[in-house]
C-alpha cells in the first residue's frame, strides 16, 4: 500500500448530549420564528450514524424529516471539486492544465499584465483566475453552453493568480473539462460515477424532485413566488456544478466523513489522503479579494477555511463550504467531527449555520 493510500486515523469525538441538543435547538428556534421554513442539522464522527434533527415543514406542508432533500447551493462546489481532483489523480488532466488547452474558445479579454491563456484548473478551483460571474439573469435561453460563452467574452477582473474573487459559473468550465475527459454525455453522469455512487450519496442529484424522495420548500429573500418560479425553471436545467445539487443532511455527512477519513468511507475511496490535504490547505496565502476594505481569503481547492478566514470556531485544519440556501458542510480533523446543515431559504449564505456551529463546539468534550 502506498503512503498516500493509507486511511487517515481520526479520533471519535465526544459530545455533551445536553449541550449538543441546545446547539441544535438554536436552529429550531429560527425555524419556529419563521426565519426559515425548514432545516435539518447533523453531527457525526469519522464513522457511524450521525446525531440528526429536523425542523419545519416540507414542500407539501408535511413535517420535515431526515429524508427531505434541500438545495445545497454552493456546497455543490467541494463535491464537484472532488470529481476534478479524481480526474487529476487518474492523469486525465492536472492542476496546471490551462483551460484554453481543453476549451479553445475560452479567451476572455485580459487586463494589463495578464493573459487568459494562462488560466489553469487550479485557479478555477481556488477562485484566483480573474474570471467573474456574469450578471444573474434568469432566462431559459441562457443555457450552460451560453453562459460559458459569456465567460469567454467578459473581461477578466485582474491578471490570473494575482487576487481572489469568489465565482460560481467558473465551475461550468471545470465540469465541461471533466466531461470531455471522461467522454460522458453529461457531467452529471461523471459526478455520479466518480463521487455520488461510491459514497452512497443516493439522495443527491441536480434535480429538485426525485421519485420517492421528499423535497423541502425553498424560498428566496426579496423575490415573489412568480420570480422564484422563473428562477427555478431557468436554473435547474443547467445542472449547475457551482450550485445546483439537491441533497440531504445524511448525504452531506457521508461526504464529509469521506474527507475526514482522507478520501475514503465504507471501503470506497474517492481520493487519496494527499489530494484531500492539498484541497483543504490554504491556496490563497498572500492574496486579497478586491474591495473596501479588501478581504483576506483562506481558500483551498473547492473548500473554504472559515476558522481562519472568518474567525469562526475550529482548528487550523478545519475546512468547510456554505451555500446561499443556508446549507453547509463543515469538517474539523483536529476534533474528529463533521457538521452538516441543509436549509430551505436562499440568499442567506453561512449566517444560519454560523449561529449553530459555535454551540456545537461548545458541546465537545475534550
Amino acid at each position: 500500500m502506498n503512503l498516500t493510500d493509507r486511511p487517515a486515523v481520526v479520533r471519535e469525538p465526544r459530545f455533551d448530549e445536553t449541550r449538543l441538543a441546545a446547539a441544535f435547538a438554536v436552529l429550531g428556534k429560527q425555524v419556529a420564528a419563521g426565519r426559515v421554513p425548514g432545516a435539518v442539522v447533523a453531527v457525526a464522527g469519522p464513522d457511524g450514524e450521525p446525531r440528526i434533527e429536523a425542523f419545519g415543514v416540507g414542500a407539501e406542508g408535511e413535517p420535515v424529516t431526515f429524508a427531505h432533500r434541500f438545495s445545497v447551493a454552493s456546497v455543490t462546489k467541494p463535491i464537484v471539486a472532488t470529481a476534478v481532483m479524481q480526474a487529476i489523480e487518474e492523469g486525465l488532466l492536472s492542476l496546471d492544465t490551462r483551460i484554453v488547452e481543453r476549451l479553445p474558445r475560452f479567451s476572455p479579454p485580459s487586463p494589463s499584465g495578464g493573459s487568459s491563456a494562462e488560466i489553469t484548473v487550479r485557479q478555477l478551483l481556488d477562485h484566483t483566475s480573474g474570471v467573474v460571474d456574469p450578471p444573474l439573469v434568469p432566462d431559459p435561453r441562457r443555457t450552460a453552453e451560453r453562459i460559458i460563452g459569456e465567460l469567454a467574452e467578459q473581461p477578466l477582473e485582474f491578471p490570473p493568480g494575482t487576487a481572489f474573487r469568489y465565482a460560481s459559473d467558473t465551475f461550468l468550465l471545470l465540469a465541461e473539462i471533466v466531461r470531455l475527459a471522461d467522454g460522458t454525455e453529461t457531467f452529471a453522469e461523471s459526478l455520479r460515477r466518480r463521487v455520488l455512487a461510491p459514497l452512497a450519496m443516493n439522495a443527491t442529484s441536480f434535480r429538485s424532485r426525485e421519485p420517492g424522495q421528499p423535497s423541502a420548500a425553498a424560498g428566496m429573500i426579496g423575490l415573489s413566488e412568480e420570480e422564484l418560479t422563473a428562477y427555478e425553471q431557468w436554473f435547474e436545467p443547467l445542472d449547475h456544478p457551482g450550485g445546483g445539487l439537491w441533497s440531504t443532511a445524511g448525504d452531506l455527512i457521508r461526504f464529509g466523513q469521506a474527507m475526514l477519513n482522507g478520501g475514503a468511507l465504507g471501503g470506497a475511496r474517492v481520493l487519496s489522503p494527499e489530494s484531500v490535504r492539498l484541497m483543504t490547505s490554504d491556496q490563497t496565502a498572500g492574496l486579497h479579494e478586491p474591495g473596501d476594505p479588501s478581504f483576506r481569503p483562506c481558500y483551498g481547492l473547492g473548500w473554504d477555511k472559515s476558522t481562519t478566514s472568518r474567525g469562526l470556531p475550529g482548528s487550523p485544519a478545519q475546512f468547510d463550504h456554505a451555500g446561499s440556501s443556508g446549507s453547509r458542510v463543515w469538517v474539523d480533523p483536529a476534533d474528529g467531527f463533521v457538521f452538516a446543515m441543509v436549509a430551505g431559504l436562499w440568499l442567506t449564505g453561512g449566517e444560519l449555520s454560523d449561529e449553530v456551529i459555535g454551540p456545537v463546539y461548545g458541546a465537545l468534550l475534550r
